[in-house]
């Protein structure tokens, strides 16, 4: 699995993700940030790998985020349109179908401008309601909170995340 806060899916990004690619062939890619509205993304073309879930901003600028995972891949994408609002929390889930379990990725971003509140509380409700049916769950994203400072949005990041029997591998700023 792979994760990259895009910042902007151009063409030339594109080319630079097929190189990747076919080096280092990965079952996952979930980008953030990619920038793209909606026509744009069902455009968007990875050779042998599938777009299954994404999210564009309708309203904002920028944004978004998309999974894709490799044509051998059985995975579903998971509805949470109804917790997704731009800028406090856009997200979207895949559960991979494995032999004897199921896995569920989240892709997130929480703009630095976003309702941290909104985004605490939401994240919450989904935890809970995937831990219900999934076996494991893997965060990635870009939550836009800085691990260098012991704030209030880092304690509560990680008790929450820890209430769900998952830690965090990226504890500096990328």
């Amino acid at each position: 699995m792979f994760h990259q806060n895009i910042r902007g899916l151009a063409i030339n990004k594109i080319d630079d993700i097929s190189v990747y690619l076919n080096m280092s062939p990965i079952q996952v890619l979930c980008t953030s940030e990619h920038h793209l509205d909606m026509n744009e993304i069902e455009t968007l073309r990875l050779l042998n790998y599938n777009l299954i879930a994404k999210f564009c901003r309708n309203t904002f600028k920028k944004g978004g985020v998309c999974n894709f995972t490799h044509e051998t891949i059985q995975c579903s994408s998971i509805n949470l349109s109804k917790f997704c609002r731009e800028k406090d929390l856009e997200i979207r889930a895949i559960e991979l179908h494995l032999q004897f379990y199921k896995l569920c990725i989240m892709t997130i971003y929480r703009a630095p401008t976003g309702d941290f509140q909104y985004f605490i509380n939401t994240l919450e409700k989904i935890l809970s309601r995937i831990r219900n049916n999934s076996n494991d769950i893997i965060l990635c994203g870009d939550f836009n909170i800085n691990y260098h400072i012991n704030s209030s949005f880092k304690h509560s990041l990680d008790s929450l995340i820890t209430l769900y029997g998952l830690s965090s591998i990226v504890t500096f700023p990328t």
